[in-house]
């Protein structure tokens, strides 16, 4: 049975841990040599910006929240939502570890995030995924995200999309 529940600090390991291993066996096909140096560069980055603080970053953030799903006491996803100072939403750092994935728990966290948006009052919320991540792109297109025509926020060989959901 897996739970989900929102972050504790002591959780920070198993999450960052999950985060990295999950990303980079993802990333294992489909990227030149210079691209996957890119994407390990994301990764370690993103481990050390928000994930680094978690609490800081998405529970103590006016608009923000962050909650881990659990089995047999192990962090098995992830995924947060952090409320931008120009008022955008976005989700964040979903992650399901590969032995249990294509059992229905993403779409449970993912659930989870829209129901606190709509909650909130949130009219959007937007996310940013990478052309190489197919199955997610496939994932988050069945459940009415639609790509959106912007430039990705920084540099990149990757091709990035931005997707978002009205409520």
């Amino acid at each position: 049975m897996v739970s989900i529940r929102q972050f504790h600090p002591d959780d920070g390991d198993a999450v960052r841990g999950l985060y990295r291993r999950t990303h980079l066996a993802a990333a294992q096909s489909g990227l030149t040599a210079t691209q996957l140096q890119e994407f390990r560069a994301f990764i370690d980055q993103s481990v050390a910006d928000d994930l680094a603080d978690v609490a800081g970053s998405y529970l103590r953030r006016p608009g923000s929240d962050f909650w881990v799903a659990e089995q047999d006491g192990k962090i098995v996803g992830c995924v947060g939502v952090y409320r931008h100072d120009d008022g955008q939403v976005e989700l964040r750092r979903l992650v399901v570890d590969p032995t249990i994935q294509r059992q229905g728990l993403a779409s449970r966290l993912m659930a989870q995030a829209e129901d606190f948006c709509r909650a909130a009052g949130y009219s959007r919320m937007m996310l940013w995924t990478s052309s190489h991540t197919t199955a997610a792109i496939r994932f988050y297109e069945a459940r009415g995200y639609r790509r959106l025509a912007v430039e990705p926020p920084y540099p990149t060989t990757l091709t990035l999309y931005q997707y978002a959901i009205a409520f």
